[in-house]
């Protein structure tokens, strides 16, 4: 298990993520423990900010929604999860 926390801004309180929870697979997509229904977490970072695209019940589905996202926001230079 690996604890890692979240910077805190002023005022913030520090937030520990037990990383246990969750297990990156492929690009812009993560597996998260705790959901049954959705499990696959699609998400992309741009200017330092972190954009949640949803959760999904495939990992292919996940990595789709990352590939669409990704050539909108980075155009030629995203890089995509190879997917069917």
């Amino acid at each position: 298990m690996r604890l890692s926390i979240k910077s805190k801004k002023h005022g913030e309180h520090e937030t520990i993520i037990d990383d246990e929870d969750y297990e990156k697979i492929s690009e812009g997509v993560r597996r998260n423990g705790k959901s049954k229904k959705n499990p696959w977490q699609a998400f992309i970072n741009h200017n330092k900010n972190f954009i949640h695209l949803g959760c999904f019940p495939t990992e292919i589905e996940a990595a789709r929604t990352y590939n669409e996202k990704a050539v909108e926001i980075f155009g030629k230079f995203a890089k995509l999860n190879e997917v069917e």
